[in-house]
């Protein structure tokens, strides 16, 4: 998977959560839990890609 893909999958998975706790009026909710979930994912991800280059 490409680092745009990877960037594109956490994006849309934050967008995902917070699109099901707006249906149900859970905005802040969402922000507190989504947006975190998402970077939170990116470093995590970025931080093994640099990782696995160094090794291979």
């Amino acid at each position: 998977m490409e680092n745009n893909e990877r960037i594109k999958s956490g994006i849309g998975t934050a967008l995902l959560l917070t699109a099901a706790f707006v249906t149900n009026n859970y905005i802040t909710i969402a922000m507190y839990v989504a947006l975190p979930v998402a970077l939170g994912y990116f470093v995590i991800d970025e931080g093994l890609r640099v990782r696995s280059k160094r090794l291979g």
